[in-house]
């Protein structure tokens, strides 16, 4: 008498373990959709998202049911028709009775979205022009550019060894290539590009040169 009643309470133990839903089934979040990227170049739609059951769901656009091409755990590939533009909800129910809907939009453009955050900050730009008598815009790239003056002029760009290296108080005088307009004292607004330019004018103004030895024996007349 005893023992039967002991076998009955395990077999009771037993039916209950085995009616009750397992603590993973019981846990799994429901499934989710969070695109469908439609191509109507190859009629096919796919859906993407999360949490997907096993099997091939079955899939409704509107009231169109979708044949499904192929399925996995975040990914549903179906066949998409061609379509009047609008927006269709989308289903998806899988064999365990779980489902998953989304809103779909075919033909049209939606609203923009939100302005992106700043970009970061560029680098520090050369220094501009302006009236003042301070040093300005003077851009040196070689171990012997030098100036006459402890103050660089206000303007200057040279580049190249020995440019302008007699500059005392000229101003926006520019000068690229070896020995260009290393003449220049007080001269204002000379431009020469290419070696040895320039170098007879020492006070002239408002010259451009481009060349080597270009304008060399100018001397100081101004605007050639």
């Amino acid at each position: 008498m005893k023992n039967t009643r002991i076998f009955r309470l395990c077999l009771a133990a037993a039916l209950c373990v085995g009616l009750s839903p397992s603590g993973a089934d019981a846990q799994a979040p429901p499934p989710l959709i969070t695109a469908a990227i439609p191509d109507a170049g190859s009629a096919n739609l796919t859906i993407g998202g999360a949490g997907f059951r096993q099997g091939f769901p079955v899939v409704y656009l509107g009231n169109m049911e979708l044949p499904v091409r192929w399925a996995t755990e975040s990914t549903v590939d179906t066949w998409l028709p061609e379509l009047q533009p609008g927006t269709y909800r989308l289903i998806a129910r899988w064999p365990d009775g779980s489902q998953a809907d989304f809103y779909l939009t075919l033909g049209a453009v939606g609203p923009a979205g939100p302005a992106g955050a700043p970009g970061p900050k560029g680098d520090r730009g050369l220094p501009g022009f302006g009236d003042g008598e301070g040093v300005g815009a003077y851009f040196a790239t070689a171990d012997t550019t030098t100036t006459t003056t402890t103050t660089t002029p206000f303007g200057t760009t040279s580049y190249g060894t020995n440019t302008l290296n007699s500059l005392t108080t000229g101003k926006h005088n520019t000068a690229f290539g070896q020995g260009n307009s290393n003449g220049v004292t007080t001269g204002n607004q000379n431009t020469g590009v290419g070696w040895q330019t320039l170098t007879g004018v020492t006070t002239g103004r408002g010259n451009t040169a481009v060349g080597a030895v270009a304008m060399q024996r100018i001397g100081d007349n101004s605007t050639r």
